[in-house]
């Protein structure tokens, strides 16, 4: 295995950060197409969208939280020469455990799936970062 694989699962949260651009900008049409924002408190105001656009934006927000970690384990562990298949399938887990709580998040916004879904992406952080220690000692 090429060390480089590791960037695929990169690149995979990557796009599902990206993805979700587009279904703000549709749900932010539909909600001003419906009359549903308050137009003057938009621009610095959350509240002043309905809860599917937040909900949309909410879950981008999300993607620059744990997933910084997961970056940084993966290209430490990269950079180190200790990226491994280990790496690539504790990574491709991990960037799988955030497209089910994206689209969980964006969808029924069932908290209890979304809660499992964050625990299970941060064991597997745990996982890389234990990689990483062993690497460093």
């Amino acid at each position: 295995m090429s060390s480089s694989m590791v960037m695929l699962p990169l690149l995979a949260q990557a796009l599902l950060t990206l993805g979700l651009y587009p279904l703000l900008l549709k749900r932010k049409k539909a909600a001003r197409a419906a009359g549903l924002v308050d137009e003057q408190r938009a621009p610095l105001d959350e509240a002043a969208w309905p809860d599917p656009v937040r909900q949309v934006n909410n879950c981008i927000n999300n993607q620059f939280a744990s997933p910084v970690l997961f970056y940084v384990l993966v290209l430490a562990l990269h950079q180190l020469g200790a990226a491994n298949g280990f790496t690539l399938l504790v990574g491709c887990a991990y960037v799988a455990s955030r497209y089910v709580h994206a689209w969980v998040h964006v969808g029924s916004n069932y908290v209890p799936h979304r809660r499992n879904c964050f625990a299970l992406g941060i064991a597997l952080l745990l996982l890389l970062a234990g990689q990483l220690g062993v690497t460093l000692l």
